[in-house]
């Protein structure tokens, strides 16, 4: 009989393994934020090489066709594609103790038509974004035109430093709404729109241990970034698995049997 606390021994096919009947998402402590990344970090050091190859082509892929004039219109509706089969890779490596680079085209194979209505929901949200943070800013450059003479730059300074704010908060839900979308899509079936507002609701009911993980990635970044961005080739992967490990905690999920 085989040990219930087990991972099985799957065979090696392109079908990842099922997880068991998606449960609801529940708020974990504060320090899980940076549990995420600890963990995170034990997938990418359990294959460092192949780790990093997924990522440089997954970075490299995405920043030819974003150069591609005819191209860069569908990047943002590949990327969820892409996502989907990293999440896979991850769970691959999580139940099956290796990481498979062909995982990062999993997506393209299995879920190519829900993940790509994903990033499609994230095109229209991003260009709905940006359309009323435009019109903020273009009635307070107005408003910067039209001042007379001797009024204060420091109001419309402020007015300027408040549609950034409003932007930047505005930014956040649909931040949420993509962090777990992916995943939820590509490991569990969950349709695309309710995926977004899945994923919104468990990064909401999350929002104490994703700002202690948002204080250690911030400082790592800029860390990263210092020797010709090469801490990237380490915090970009393990970004990468945070995602995978932040989602298993928060919808409470274990190995699939």
């Amino acid at each position: 009989m085989q040990d219930p606390h087990s991972s099985p021994k799957l065979p090696s096919s392109s079908e990842p393994p099922v997880w068991p009947e998606l449960g609801a998402a529940t708020a974990r402590p504060a320090s899980n934020g940076w549990h995420w990344l600890v963990d995170a970090f034990g997938f990418f050091k359990a294959d460092i090489g192949i780790w990093i190859a997924m990522s440089l082509i997954y970075v490299i892929l995405m920043a030819v066709i974003s150069s591609v004039p005819l191209l860069s219109m569908i990047a943002p509706i590949l990327a969820p594609v892409f996502s989907g089969g990293l999440m896979m890779a991850c769970r691959r490596q999580d139940v099956e103790g290796k990481l498979v680079f062909n995982d990062l085209f999993a997506g393209f194979q299995q879920k190519a038509g829900p993940l790509s209505l994903l990033g499609l929901i994230f095109l229209g949200l991003y260009f709905l974004w940006a359309v009323i943070v435009g019109l903020m800013g273009g009635g307070a450059f107005l408003q910067m035109g039209g001042m007379h003479a001797g009024q204060d730059p420091l109001v419309t300074l402020q007015g300027l430093g408040f549609v950034v704010v409003i932007g930047l908060l505005l930014l956040v839900p649909i931040l949420m709404a993509q962090w777990f979308a992916p995943g939820l899509v590509a490991l569990h079936d969950v349709a695309p729109w309710a995926a977004c507002k899945l994923s919104l609701n468990a990064c909401f009911k999350n929002s104490v241990p994703f700002l202690v993980f948002g204080c250690v990635v911030f400082p790592a970044a800029m860390l990263a970034t210092l020797p010709a961005m090469l801490g990237w080739l380490i915090l970009l992967p393990v970004l990468i698995a945070s995602v995978y490990t932040s989602y298993k905690d928060v919808f409470q999920l274990n190995n699939p049997r």
